[in-house]
């Protein structure tokens, strides 16, 4: 008898700490560190280095977990420059508030899709570079945390009935676990959707926030932005081996191909438009003022000079075109128009060299272009 008054107090007091415990779930907790990370990571030489580089980029609001990889190698394909370690680190707002933004999701869902997930974290990374005998510590943060508050703001826009999201795409985010690791280093490129009056006040806010997150760290947050038209990597399956078809690969073969494809197709747009886009540093030391306006103007007129037909020099474009691989005519109209459905224009101007099929042009032909400007 008294042996089962004891197995059954000793299941009460079980059950009670069973309770006790799930009754204040892990995630509701108070967090006591604002770097989490595998203490395995503290055996990696340079950890002391990436610790103090984080500790200098992080405010109070803020906290991450840190995850390490061996090697550029232990990714899922060859990289180009491969580095001694890399770490993914995913940084989350201590008090952000989902519902705050649950009405613009319902409202603005054809924004881009990195500009819905408003969910109050993000991702970026952190990896180590052999130069000669020393460690040189690099980190996509400055991109990541810029992109960031661009599609915050963007929301809040919304929020305000306001139409005008001024956009920031990383050329190194991929759809996979892992981001196009050769292009971490790439500028950030600014795009606007909208009214371009209200794109430019998500650009002085986001500016604001960036200047306020600069005033409590000791690092720093200067990085380089281009801003484009419409940021639309092209398609490049002339960069991939054509004795494989895409039918044949299996799944790592197809990621790596996937990979390639998106890599190359940034370059590809790099070299085709990057001068007319080109890369400026943006630092945010300083209050918004009269020089951040001028310098948002700039990338304004940048973009006006390619939409109508003018490089950035003010040199008149020429009026002639000879046709590179994998062009089209539409995306030929895009790069001196800045319109596709211009593409019919360019047909008639020279149906006895292209012939009847407006779809079918070939590399080296030379094309005459109507007036640039309508």
């Amino acid at each position: 008898m008294k042996k089962k008054l004891l197995r059954t107090f000793g299941l009460l007091l079980l059950l009670g700490i069973v309770f006790w415990q799930t009754e204040v779930p892990v995630w509701a907790k108070e967090r006591t560190e604002q770097i989490s990370y595998s203490k395995s990571l503290e055996q990696k030489p340079c950890w002391p280095q990436v610790k103090a580089l984080l500790e200098s980029l992080l405010t109070d609001e803020v906290h991450v977990e840190v995850y390490g990889q061996s090697s550029w190698s232990g990714a899922d394909r060859e990289m180009e420059h491969p580095a001694k370690y890399i770490f993914a680190v995913y940084l989350y707002e201590n008090d952000f508030s989902y519902d705050f933004y649950k009405d613009v999701l319902d409202r603005y869902l054809v924004v881009l899709d990195h500009c819905i997930e408003m969910d109050g974290n993000f991702t970026f990374y952190i990896w180590v570079e052999e130069d000669g005998d020393e460690d040189v510590i690099k980190t996509d943060f400055q991109q990541q945390l810029f992109s960031y508050v661009l599609a915050k703001t963007s929301h809040e826009r919304a929020l305000e009935k306001q139409n005008g999201f001024l956009i920031g795409n990383s050329p190194s985010e991929s759809n996979y676990a892992i981001p196009y690791y050769e292009l971490m280093e790439e500028p950030i490129v600014l795009e606007t959707m909208g009214r371009e009056d209200n794109a430019k006040v998500v650009f002085q806010r986001s500016y604001e926030k960036m200047h306020d997150w600069q005033e409590q760290i000791e690092g720093d947050l200067t990085l380089a932005v281009r801003f484009c038209d419409d940021f639309n990597p092209e398609d490049t399956e002339r960069y991939i081996d054509p004795g494989k078809p895409q039918e044949s690969l299996n799944s790592q073969e197809l990621t790596n191909w996937v990979a390639l494809m998106e890599v190359q197709g940034y370059r590809y747009w790099l070299d085709k438009y990057g001068a007319y886009f080109p890369e400026h540093e943006l630092s945010f030391h300083s209050d918004y003022g009269e020089e951040q306006e001028a310098f948002y103007e700039m990338l304004l007129s940048e973009r006006r000079n390619y939409l109508t037909g003018q490089k950035g020099s003010g040199e008149a474009k020429k009026s002639t075109y000879t046709v590179q691989e994998g062009d089209t005519l539409w995306r030929i109209a895009v790069q001196f128009f800045g319109d596709g459905k211009r593409y019919v224009e360019i047909w008639q101007e020279n149906r006895e060299v292209i012939g009847e099929d407006m779809n079918y042009i070939l590399p080296g032909q030379v094309l005459h272009l109507p007036d640039i400007v309508s």
